[in-house]
């Protein structure tokens, strides 16, 4: 893929997943309490900005943004 630029999602979100490894493989040399919970929070976090970018770039059927306004009729009379 070295002809072809990543989209910018892309990019990020494979960012935060390597990120989330390397602090895994962290976590499981950490020794003290206080470490392995600050590691655990920002593996978590990383996940969860994964799991956000992953999901602004498949909308949902309920996304708004997918949704289009029915043409509106006249009020009957």
């Amino acid at each position: 893929m070295l002809g072809q630029a990543m989209p910018v999602k892309q990019r990020l979100a494979a960012y935060y997943r390597a990120a989330a490894a390397r602090g895994r493989g962290l976590l499981t040399r950490a020794t003290t309490p206080w470490v392995r919970e600050q590691l655990a929070a920002e593996i978590a976090q990383c996940d969860r900005m994964v799991e956000e970018i992953e999901g602004a770039a498949e909308p949902t059927p309920t996304d708004p943004r997918q949704k289009t306004n029915p043409a509106k009729r006249p009020a009957p009379k």
